[in-house]
């Protein structure tokens, strides 16, 4: 232990304590910046999507544009304005309409057509007739070309399965997908790896998730997580995982755009264990545009996300930075 005077050490201590308290103050007053600074983002953000009308949309987003350098400045602004891009996407208010595309309301025809043919040949099962869509559950105005339709319509809902611990393999023809599987690197937006193997019989082939499918989490703490992946090639997932698939008409991409707006959280139906199943996911309403308008969409939301993405890299370099440099500094200083 070093001991200076008696005199020093009462220096010592009558400095440390104003420097603890100048460093109490300077983390309040950021700390009051940072909720002040959250709660304009959240507001500004809003007004985009609540905006009334084409004319109220435009002046919204001059407010946010004209200020943009200082609104998404951390990563909390960036993520939301992120979600916010995910909204507009699914409201129309992301890509202008065409005259020219087919309406939803063609498309929801031929889905409704091909849903029956395959329930004549036992292709899917014939589930309980939902709902009509109540208007209090339009909860925002899409464009004249677009429909709402339930998700139990317009996608086949499935559950994975288990299988006897021995037919889990290291390698083999199908990947047998675990909840944890979904963190395997490469596996952040589109599964392509896996801890475990199947080789099937032709009766467990029934049980395939198929290509063209989104999965998540619908048992545990992991509902929580969010986590949502594509799926792009036929594979087996275990019981806590759920897939829906879009049937022909439904871009798989304009469709996990939308899921990634949804907090899947918030569908819990279970008690002790959380947990969602089909008659959770298949009431939800789902915003149809036509089949052309969902992949412009697709490339709009994606091209912005770069752009989000690019920002947060830039922000993270600057701050990797301030803090070298505040290193260096104390570092000479005390040198």
């Amino acid at each position: 232990m070093p001991v200076p005077p008696i005199g020093e050490q009462h220096r010592i201590v009558t400095k440390v304590n104003e420097l603890m308290t100048l460093c109490d103050q300077l983390e309040q007053q950021q700390t009051d910046s940072n909720d002040t600074h959250q709660i304009l983002v959240s507001a500004l953000l809003a007004a985009l999507t609540s905006a009334a009308d084409a004319k109220e949309f435009p002046q919204n987003w001059r407010r946010i544009a004209d200020h943009f350098d200082t609104l998404f400045t951390t990563e909390a602004s960036i993520d939301q304005l992120k979600q916010t891009i995910l909204q507009l996407a699914v409201m129309g208010k992301l890509v202008p309409q065409d005259p020219n595309d087919e309406p939803a309301s063609v498309l929801l025809e031929k889905i409704a057509k091909e849903n029956k043919g395959w329930m004549k040949e036992g292709m899917i099962k014939r589930g309980c007739p939902l709902s009509e869509i109540r208007e209090e559950e339009k909860t925002y105005i899409v464009p004249d070309s677009w429909e709402w339709a339930r998700v139990g319509d317009i996608f086949r809902l499935m559950s994975g399965t288990s299988f006897d611990k021995e037919k889990e393999l290291h390698s083999g023809a199908y990947l047998y997908l675990k909840v944890a599987d979904m963190n395997i690197e490469g596996n952040e937006f589109e599964i392509k790896n896996s801890s475990r193997y199947i080789n099937p019989d032709s009766k467990e082939l029934n049980a395939l998730i198929p290509s063209g499918s989104i999965i998540f989490p619908k048992r545990g703490g992991a509902i929580a997580t969010n986590k949502k992946r594509l799926v792009k090639t036929d594979l087996f997932a275990d019981l806590n995982i759920m897939a829906i698939t879009p049937f022909e008409g439904i871009s798989l991409d304009y469709a996990y755009r939308w899921l990634m707006g949804i907090d899947l959280a918030e569908l819990n139906s279970g008690t002790s264990v959380p947990q969602i199943n089909n008659k959770d996911i298949a009431p939800l309403v789902f915003p149809v545009p036509p089949l052309n308008e969902q992949c412009r969409i697709v490339a709009k939301v994606d091209e912005l996300m770069a752009l989000c993405d690019e920002l947060k890299a830039r922000l993270n370099t600057a701050q990797s930075t301030k803090i070298q440099l505040a290193d260096a500094i104390v570092e000479q200083s005390v040198g």
